[in-house]
């Protein structure tokens, strides 16, 4: 009996998933909702995450949206607008106060699920389209189009990570 629990054992531990990391994974198999739900944004938090920044992005525009956490809401601080109607609809009262939007509270909730601190496009017109970075300090990248990354540093970068499919990374 000793013998068939050791032979159970050895075959679970030889056969468990040497897959990804939980935390790359669980982003990755979430991977169509999320890239829907992010797509020309970024978002994350400074200053202990006290302070939310949003930024939505047009055809080379940015908007700026800056929160303060004020208890247990985010507050708008601050906006800096390049074209509206804006794609996430963050819509500001008159006279600059009010909570977040719905809509970011959903990507803050679905962030949090994730394991996420950050969802950024800082290096889109390198031809990285998003980069998801977990609370874990993993980074899974998403590139749509090879072709589009043309600087050998960044395919050098690319080529150093693993490679999930053709359009991610890690």
């Amino acid at each position: 009996m000793k013998y068939f629990l050791f032979l159970i054992c050895v075959c679970f531990l030889a056969c468990k998933d040497k897959g990804l990391p939980d935390e790359i994974n669980d982003v990755y198999q979430h991977r169509e909702d999320v890239l829907h739900a992010f797509k020309n944004i970024s978002i994350f938090k400074e200053g202990g995450k006290r302070i939310l920044f949003i930024y939505t992005y047009d055809k080379g525009n940015k908007n700026e949206y800056v929160f303060d956490l004020i208890g247990k809401k985010y507050i708008f601080y601050r906006e800096s607008i390049l074209f509206s109607p804006d794609t996430i609809g963050l819509k500001i009262r008159s006279n600059n106060e009010g909570p977040i939007s719905e809509y970011g509270m959903l990507l803050l909730k679905q962030m949090e699920n994730l394991g996420l601190r950050a969802v950024t496009r800082e290096f889109y017109d390198k031809g990285i389209d998003l980069q998801f970075h977990t609370n874990a300090g993993k980074i899974l990248i998403y590139v749509s189009d090879m072709k589009k990354i043309e600087q050998s540093q960044w395919k050098d970068y690319l080529n150093q990570l693993v490679k999930i499919d053709d359009n991610w990374y890690y």
